[in-house]
This record gives structure tokens, sequence and C-alpha cells, in this order.
């Protein structure tokens, strides 16, 4: 009898104990999902911020596309201009050979 009484003891705490952790891990655990583009739309500020933001990345390609067209002449304006430097070099190379051959 004293065994019975031992062992619904035991059997009576370690439930009150496993029911006591149980809420406590759930606590601490917390999951949550949530669409930043669908917040974003739905808040006020958030739009404004968008729409702000929208209006200086179109200013930014704006000046992107006219740096890039500067740029771009630049170029063309560089390959059809002769290089003076090779005229140089095919100066230099007529008069070393020239007076190499006329040795």
């Amino acid at each position: 009898m004293h065994t019975i009484f031992r062992t619904t003891v035991a059997a009576f705490v370690l439930a009150l104990l496993a029911g006591l952790t149980v809420p406590v891990h759930a606590q601490g655990v917390k999951i949550g999902v949530f669409d930043p583009t669908r917040v974003s739309e739905e808040v006020a500020d958030a739009q404004q911020l968008q729409v702000s933001l929208i209006q200086m990345r179109e200013e930014k390609q704006a000046a992107i596309a006219v740096k890039e067209q500067i740029v771009n002449d630049l170029r063309q304006k560089l390959q059809q201009r002769p290089c003076p430097c090779h005229r140089t070099s095919e100066r230099r190379w007529k008069s070393t050979s020239s007076a190499t051959s006329s040795r």
C-alpha cells in the first residue's frame, strides 16, 4: 500500500511538472509572417515614401542617361581624331631606319 501511494504521488508530481513546463516553452516561441509589399502599400506614409523614391530613381536614371550620352559623344570625337602620338612614333621610326640604312 505504501508503494502504491508513493507511485501515485510521484505520478501526480510529474504530471504537474509536465503541465507547467509546456506553457512556459510555448510562450517563448512566437512565429509571425507578414508581406512587406502589402504593408508598404497599405500604410499612407509608406505610399508617400514609395512615390518619392520612384521619382528620385527616375531623376537619377535621367542624369545617368545624359552622362552616358556625353561619354559616347566624346568617345566618337576621340576615335575620329587622328592620334598625334602615332605620327611622332612614325617619324622616329623613319629617322632611325633611314640612319641605319645609310651607314
